[in-house]
């Protein structure tokens, strides 16, 4: 539940065709976004959406619907703090991106080369590299599965709350001592919320200091993000879009208020940031190569292809969908977390970006790709030209 992967089972179709038409005879934008949120809003599927669409020369056009609350008395806006769960990934893969560039840790170091020696560790996870980790190709399960994981899957299923709030240092410690990973010689690929947990207590390990406090000096700092990270303060909590169910959770009625959770640190590296439309924009431009602020081999690292799958690829920290005999190829992110679902998606051939913020928890993503679908094949560049993030 913090987040997707899997294309097959979360990306949700809408034939695009229809929508490229209008856009290539000078239909608008707006039509096309307003064709695709509109029926979630008005089928109830969806309490609010808030969608920024990046054009090529980088400017950004928002778009709302719904509102923040099931009773509609609060707006959603670009500075709204939304759980981005997954997205979180892709933020950590950034982060250690710069400190494998400033050569703080690297790549082909160990869990074994990194942990202290205090910690046991079975065999196959002692030799797992950071590169496997942050690939999803370590060999790690999705997540610990025992009476605690079983006991707090049933909270979330009937009552919305954390799943993964038994992964506490502790929990770690004890299944890196006694799980043996499936790990072959070739690469194979296991999406792992552990993994990306382990992922993070090792950057913070190397780089001595809290996940929080390195992404904010490394990667949210030079880009200017003031509404992302992990630690909220009491006026960003105030802006906190509440989260409703919606599909999932499985036995809870759709648009339930879903109480805010709190991730445990040993779980930091695989969810648990926060942050707004106008600050992934923001990210988005600097993944568009159109914004200064971080290294650009950094960038190109997790950017870069590890491994090809039937359905996509998998980078470090991103997957790539591809259409049309690969004339169009979006790195993507999406992260389900606590009511909210938020999706990143890129197209670096025509530097475009799509970002969409749910209040709901719905596993399907319909908007972002379509979107980028459309805005590929279209020839144009439909956006108008607003004021783009700073």
């Amino acid at each position: 539940m913090l987040a997707s992967g899997c294309t097959r089972s979360l990306y949700y179709e809408i034939d695009p065709e229809e929508g490229l038409t209008r856009l290539r005879y000078q239909g608008r934008l707006q039509t096309e976004v307003d064709e695709l949120a509109l029926p979630l809003i008005q089928q109830g599927e969806n309490i609010g959406i808030i969608v920024g669409i990046l054009s090529g020369d980088g400017h950004a056009e928002v778009f709302k619907y719904g509102s923040a609350d099931i009773a509609g008395v609060t707006a959603m806006n670009e500075n709204s703090i939304f759980g981005v769960g997954s997205l979180t990934k892709g933020f950590v893969a950034t982060l250690l991106a710069t400190m494998v560039a400033e050569g703080t840790i690297g790549y082909n170091e160990t869990v074994r080369d990194i942990l202290p020696p205090n910690i046991e560790l079975a065999p196959s996870v002692a030799s797992a590299t950071v590169r496997q980790l942050v690939t999803h190709t370590a060999g790690f399960e999705r997540e610990p599965w025992n009476l605690s994981s079983l006991n707090s899957m049933f909270r979330f299923l009937f009552a919305g709350k954390n799943p993964y709030d038994f992964v506490s240092y502790e929990a770690t410690w004890d299944y890196i001592k006694n799980n043996h990973l499936d790990r072959g010689d070739q690469p194979s690929y296991t999406y792992s919320n552990i993994g990306f947990g382990l992922l993070g207590i090792l950057l913070e390990i190397r780089g001595g200091k809290s996940l929080h406090a390195m992404m904010q000096e490394k990667v949210c700092a030079p880009l200017g993000l003031h509404d992302t990270g992990y630690d909220l303060s009491a006026a960003q909590r105030k802006r906190l879009v509440q989260g409703y169910s919606g599909d999932h959770p499985k036995f809870m009625p759709r648009n339930q208020p879903i109480d805010y959770w709190e991730i445990q640190d040993a779980m930091r590296g695989s969810a648990g940031m926060h942050s707004s439309l106008h600050d992934l924009l923001v990210f988005a431009k600097a993944n568009l190569g159109m914004i200064p602020g971080l290294p650009a081999a950094a960038i190109r690292d997790t950017h870069a292809v590890f491994l090809s799958l039937p359905t996509e690829d998998v980078t470090q920290g991103w997957f790539v969908q591809h259409f049309d005999n690969n004339e169009l190829n979006i790195h993507y992110q999406y992260g389900l977390f606590g009511g909210h679902n938020a999706y990143i998606g890129f197209d670096k051939r025509h530097r475009t970006a799509v970002i969409v913020m749910r209040n709901n928890f719905n596993w399907q993503e319909r908007i972002g790709t379509n979107l980028l679908r459309r805005l590929a094949f279209t020839g144009t560049s439909p956006v108008a030209h607003v004021a783009a993030p700073n």
